[in-house]
């Protein structure tokens, strides 16, 4: 079965988030003032943190800087004068420990 799930994120830079295996972002949107994304969840595939995929995102607005070189991107959002950059910069499997930057 799949089901669409909602993550907000606090401030711009980088945030990690856990999600199943097979899930696809949908959209990235401001929501009552806060950065959000619509995720369609797989939930046959397990849903506990070790058996996920840790994605990190990163938020940066127009006319940053980011010292990103390879990254996706997954949408703008719009905030009165402000407008919000977000990308998918890497996704990692939760067992294999993280990031290890």
């Amino acid at each position: 079965m799949r089901e669409v799930w909602k993550y907000n994120f606090i401030g711009t830079g980088q945030h990690d988030l856990s999600l199943p295996k097979g899930s696809s972002v949908l959209n990235f949107q401001i929501q009552d003032g806060e950065f959000t994304i619509w995720v369609l969840v797989d939930t046959t595939n397990p849903i506990e943190e070790a058996d996920c995929n840790v994605w990190r995102f990163e938020i940066v607005g127009t006319g940053w800087e980011t010292e990103r070189r390879a990254f996706e991107y997954i949408g703008t959002a719009q905030d009165g004068p402000f407008v919000w950059h977000m990308f998918l910069v890497t996704v990692e499997n939760a067992r294999a420990g993280g990031f290890g930057e």
